[in-house]
């Protein structure tokens, strides 16, 4: 059972990780990059990055609903990584073709792709670190971050 609590743990930390050395590509090297697409200029190559930003804001909503209500992780855990390969993908093919529509829909899936990332942080915390041994009836008092509105019973390391 250890063993495959380190697997989530790792391949959890390479995607994130993977999704987060994404954003910084583009704007590290911003000289590079403009000349790539046929000399952009500086607020189209911020485009690029505030792209998958609100892409992120957009998809977080419903992989959360997804997540709460079906209990299906795999399912978006799969289609994030999807979704962050295919970006990467793309966005080499960007680099090659001098597309500049083709980095803005990268990144547009990158956003899309990181929003599993980022909304899996709380699921990943609550099945991992919440022990099965111990079950209550807590009051509501508002004041515990793990406390589900309208659960009757929870579990919790004591």
């Amino acid at each position: 059972m250890k063993f495959s609590r380190w697997i989530v743990f790792w391949s959890f930390n390479f995607f994130s990780f993977t999704c987060s050395f994404m954003f910084m590509d583009y704007a590290t090297v911003s000289s590079s990059a403009k000349r790539a697409f046929d000399d952009i200029s500086d607020d189209e190559l911020n485009w690029l990055y505030s792209t998958s930003l609100i892409a992120i804001c957009v998809a977080m909503i419903p992989y959360a609903y997804v997540i709460e209500t079906t209990q299906k992780t795999y399912f978006s855990f799969g289609s994030g990584v999807l979704l962050v390969v295919a970006a990467a993908w793309l966005r080499y093919l960007s680099t090659l073709q001098r597309c500049y529509a083709y980095a803005v829909l990268s990144s547009a899936m990158l956003g899309c792709g990181n929003a599993v990332a980022l909304v899996m942080y709380v699921h990943n915390i609550q099945v991992h670190t919440l022990s099965h041994t111990h079950t209550h009836t807590p009051k509501n008092t508002g004041t515990d971050p793990f406390q589900r509105c309208g659960s009757e019973e929870r579990t919790r390391r004591i």
